[in-house]
């Protein structure tokens, strides 16, 4: 399998959104994720992106949310408690 996909964790944040929008207009197939399902669905629906509904507590979901991921961008503030999870999957 390639992985060609950008998958922004907190992409929904102010900062994380920023970042969905510049992989957008660079067409990187950028994935907004993070654990609110109505922030991620409308964000996705509103950029015309993927999106993915994972918590950061589900390392089987978080696992399988990156399967076909290359690139891990945590926009996910305070970031000493998001950067574990993110880093073990």
């Amino acid at each position: 399998m390639v992985r060609r996909r950008i998958l922004i964790y907190g992409g929904t944040g102010y900062t994380g959104r920023l970042i969905v929008e510049h992989a957008r207009k660079l067409r990187r197939s950028p994935i907004v994720a993070g654990r609110s399902a109505d922030r991620v669905q409308a964000l996705a629906a509103r950029l015309g992106v993927s999106g993915r509904v994972v918590a950061l507590d589900r390392p089987d979901a978080l696992d399988q949310a990156l399967d076909d991921v290359a690139v891990l961008i945590n926009a996910a503030s305070p970031f000493a408690q998001s950067a574990p999870a993110l880093i073990e999957s």
